[in-house]
């Protein structure tokens, strides 16, 4: 979340589904990296494949409360159940909306999709992978639906820290935070990926660095952006300079 990118440098929240976006993006055929074109049935495939395994207990993605009231709006309703939309409603007007830039509550994500070129991401696939997750997330058939996690996130800046970490949905925070680094849970995803032959068992370790290096980049961009206009702290001290060989402490 937007002040979740102050828990641990060289980690920008976003949950398990934007782990697996960048992995997803080294892959992309269609957005310029290896292998394989993902089209949207193939992502919800990949999605649903993943789940399916043992392994996998848990799959987060969050968004927050203004997200779902401009939701509210677009659809003209007095409120959305975008956990469990009611028999007989819209679901494929529903699921444009959420999809939407104003209707996405994770900021790291909605950036993505504001700037796809400057985070390496193609937009589409972004915006698959997020449908996959709400498809899925509402059919009732599939059993790999209950392990998805949908995270609507209250309160004020420092209450949605304390509940996006408690929950899991930090899923880029630092291991002393939530116990799944988020480079275990690109690791897991790239041998699922490798497995399915989208990604050759030998360039899996240099696909992992990739990974690695992209979300430190990422992590700098998302915290440029929401940095944006804020104020600067300065420290000051009344410290005198030590002398050669002394040192000082900041007060």
């Amino acid at each position: 979340h937007d002040s979740l990118v102050h828990i641990a440098h060289g980690c920008a929240p976003g949950g398990d589904l934007t782990e697996m976006l960048l992995v997803l993006s080294l892959v992309d055929a269609a957005g310029g990296g290896g292998g394989t074109r993902l089209d949207e049935e193939t992502i919800g495939e990949l999605l649903a494949a993943f789940l399916k395994q043992e392994e996998v207990s848990a799959f987060f993605v969050y968004t927050d409360e203004n997200a779902l009231d401009n939701a509210c709006a677009a659809l003209g309703a007095a409120e959305v159940n975008a956990v469990a939309p009611p028999a007989g409603s819209d679901e494929k007007r529903l699921l444009e909306v959420l999809v939407s830039e104003v209707c996405v509550g994770c900021e790291y994500l909605r950036l993505i999709l504001q700037q796809p070129e400057r985070f390496g991401v193609r937009r589409g696939l972004a915006v698959a992978l997020l449908a996959a997750f709400f498809k899925l997330l509402w059919d009732r058939r599939a059993p790999e639906a209950g392990k998805l996690r949908l995270e609507v996130l209250a309160g004020d800046r420092g209450e949605r820290v304390a509940k996006a970490v408690s929950s899991g949905a930090a899923r880029r925070s630092a291991p002393s935070y939530h116990p799944r680094h988020p480079n275990a849970v690109r690791v897991q995803i790239l041998d699922f990926l490798a497995a399915r032959g989208l990604a050759r068992a030998a360039d899996v370790p240099k696909l992992r660095q990739e990974a690695a290096r992209r979300a430190s980049e990422h992590y700098e961009i998302t915290r440029s952006e929401l940095a944006r206009g804020l104020p600067t702290p300065v420290v000051t001290s009344t410290a005198a300079l030590p002398a050669a060989g002394g040192s000082a402490r900041l007060g």
